[in-house]
């Protein structure tokens, strides 16, 4: 006969956490000299208890016993009795407490009977009342055959401190899920589309619990979703269930409000925001709870989802009190912006000290400053990746919220590009699958200009923007999944942090709803580009010009002159890069990164050999300026009249087309592309 809980676990519906099963599974395969404690630590609704009762679940043929307590353990007979009734709910035959024989003896016992046993304590790091006796008596009495498992709000900092407990311990964060999962999730859920997971995934901020609410309140609505009134329902729902006060663990839920309107806090600056003194006992209670994390360029940061939805939370109980923390806020990072002597431009002004974030826009949120540990490995498109591309745009146009086809057809044109310069379109891996991709075209070129005055969407805009130097079009970007936050924000704070100064850069949007963040951001309408359209999606064009903010920035003349000299210099010092130091300095001024050394040899030689390829699969022309690179700078087998005498040209022609290879290489070294 088949119970109730059999059928709830049947229905349960589980998806992602590849990587952290595969640590459980691995850590399970563990025994004797290896034995320690695997512990998941995140903030409520994160999902700990699920991934360990799916851990069970897949790992069935092992006894488990998951033990949990709400409230927290007071003591150890609490806990002792957890762990019986468990026990006695296993199917080990005669395996249950024998008369006289110890909890852990039991335990022991049904290890060794049956080759192993999972102890799954969810809550471990919250049961301070009994966290000495567990460690320092009760588990060193369990055999190596049982695996421990734990879960909790904090990870065990206090274990790891100890000598004889520091190697033993396993602290493994969870996150966010990425999108790719919760896709899946929705789909599970019957919610395929393409609109609505986006809102999805902008109220849920990735959370678990908050998908599973979300997800099960779409259902409850017969799957129709009324964007406003439902976001506004869900956010004070998640206020309600995820921040009530149980989940707080003591800390002050105004501190964490006043935490969530910043990108990133330290002590000084919720005092200037609060108005008032903050216990010192107080603030590091915040930052050493589940919902904050350190942030690696300093300060803490409240974690996504929780920071959205306290901030709303505030924001509708308090609207008066909002909007003056807010302003403190806005005062302390002017001032703290002002104190600091930096060479970025505005924009990168606002973005590393956090003002823009004070923005009511969930985009500028979710694509500046979301970051869910993506770590993509970028390249030049190769031919083949073409089809795949095109592919993966179809699917992406379609998930922006106005949810049109692009019937002007843009990706029939990647392959023109890709012929014109493959190293404009940037390709984007993750583990080996593509990822994302986004096509940056530089103006002044005439190939280019071509196929923008052929291309009906970007025809207007061609004819209003005459080509300049330093001046880009962000062309088309598309990720799998559609619309992911992590790889939308990686590109674009590459953009306006790596690529924007020294240059004026345009972006060609297909959605009227992102067109309020870029304005927020600084872009400006290009009106006279629009390219509207009666059965698909039109297209809008931003522009934001850095050409003039950057100090000392030449004039194109000189910085065309500028660049052939760099160019030169580096040439000939192609094997020897690093001792170019100064020289290489120079660029890294003028592309606004932040490389060592190393990375700029790198980045230079790579630059010059992307070139070399390109020439060689040219013109005629082309291909003899790839063999004067090859054979004057990258093998270098003498002088200039060796290398000409070697390819049979006269000295005139061969001084020709080493100007004009040059000229190449200086525009693809100015033209910083980020790869």
């Amino acid at each position: 006969m088949k119970k109730v809980h059999d059928l709830l676990s049947e229905r349960r519906c589980f998806v992602g956490r590849k990587d952290e099963l595969a640590l459980m599974a691995d850590h399970l395969s563990r025994k004797n000299e290896s034995w320690g404690i695997l512990h998941v630590h995140g903030p409520a609704g994160m999902g700990k208890t699920a991934l360990l009762q799916q851990f069970a679940l897949m790992n069935g043929s092992i006894p488990s016993i998951y033990v949990k307590a709400n409230p927290a353990f007071a003591d150890p007979e609490q806990f002792e009795q957890a762990v019986r009734r468990r026990l006695a709910q296993l199917a080990v035959g005669e395996d249950g407490p024998s008369a006289g024989m110890s909890l852990a003896d039991t335990l022991n016992h049904v290890a060794g009977k049956h080759g192993g046993l999972m102890l799954l304590l969810d809550g471990l790091s919250e049961w301070t009342d009994i966290g000495y006796w567990l460690r320092e008596e009760w588990l060193l009495t369990l055999s190596t055959d049982i695996l421990v498992f734990s879960a909790g709000r904090q990870p065990l900092i206090s274990w790891q401190t100890l000598d004889s407990w520091a190697h033993l311990i396993r602290n493994i964060p969870l996150g966010p899920l990425p999108k790719a999962d919760w896709i899946r999730y929705a789909a599970a859920h019957g919610i395929t589309d393409l609109k609505t997971i986006d809102l999805i995934g902008r109220v849920s901020e990735g959370v678990p619990l908050a998908i599973n609410l979300v997800c099960q309140d779409i259902r409850s609505r017969g799957g129709k979703w009324r964007p406003e009134t439902d976001k506004r329902s869900l956010l004070d729902m998640f206020d309600r269930v995820i921040l009530h006060p149980d989940n707080l663990s003591g800390v002050n839920r105004l501190l964490l409000d006043l935490a969530s309107l910043v990108y990133t806090f330290d002590h000084e600056m919720l005092e200037y925001i609060l108005g008032e003194t903050i216990p010192t006992a107080e603030f590091q209670l915040l930052c050493q709870s589940s919902f904050v994390r350190v942030n690696p360029e300093g300060g803490w940061t409240v974690s996504n989802g929780i920071r959205r939805w306290a901030k709303e939370g505030l924001k509708r109980r308090s609207p008066e009190a909002y909007a003056q923390y807010k302003l403190r806020a806005e005062q302390i990072l002017e001032r703290r912006t002002a104190a600091a002597a930096s060479s970025a431009n505005e924009v990168q002004q606002e973005m590393r000290s956090g003002k823009m974030f004070l923005h009511d826009n969930d985009i500028i949120h979710g694509y500046i400053y979301y970051d869910d540990g993506l770590h993509l490995a970028g390249r030049p498109a190769r031919r083949e990746d073409i089809p795949l591309l095109r592919e993966m745009y179809l699917k992406h146009i379609v998930a922006y919220p106005e949810n049109l086809p692009d019937t002007s057809h843009q990706e029939q044109y990647l392959t023109d590009v890709w012929n014109v310069d493959p190293s404009v379109i940037h390709v984007f891996e993750d583990e080996g699958r593509l990822a994302g991709f986004y096509a940056a075209l530089p103006l002044d070129d005439p190939r280019f200009r071509e196929l923008l005055d052929r291309n009906p969407a970007t025809r207007a805009f061609s004819a209003c923007t005459p080509p300049e130097p330093c001046d880009w079009l962000y062309w088309l970007i598309a990720s799998d999944p559609p619309l992911d936050q992590g790889f939308a924000g990686q590109v674009l704070r590459d953009m306006l942090q790596n690529k924007l100064p020294g240059n004026r850069i345009t972006m060609m949007m297909p959605s009227v709803e992102f067109t309020e963040a870029a304005k927020l951001v600084g872009f400006r309408e290009v009106p006279e580009a629009f390219c509207p359209s009666d059965d698909g999606c039109s297209f809008y064009f931003f522009q934001l010009d850095a050409r003039q903010r950057t100090a000392g920035n030449p004039d194109p003349k000189e910085a065309s002159e500028m660049w052939m000299e760099i160019a030169k210099t580096l040439l000939a010092s192609f094997k020897q890069l690093e001792l170019r130091e100064p020289v290489l300095h120079q660029c890294q001024r003028i592309w606004g990164t932040h490389y060592s050394l190393s990375q700029l040899v790198r980045y230079v030689q790579n630059t010059i050999i992307s070139e070399w390829r390109r020439l060689e699969h040219g013109s005629p022309k082309e291909r003899k300026m790839a063999r004067i690179l090859y054979y004057a700078y990258m093998q270098k087998i003498g002088t200039h009249e060796v290398v000409a005498e070697r390819l049979g040209l006269p000295s005139s022609t061969y001084y020709r087309y080493l100007s004009k290879l040059i000229r190449e290489i200086a525009r693809a070294l100015q033209y910083y592309r980020g790869v």
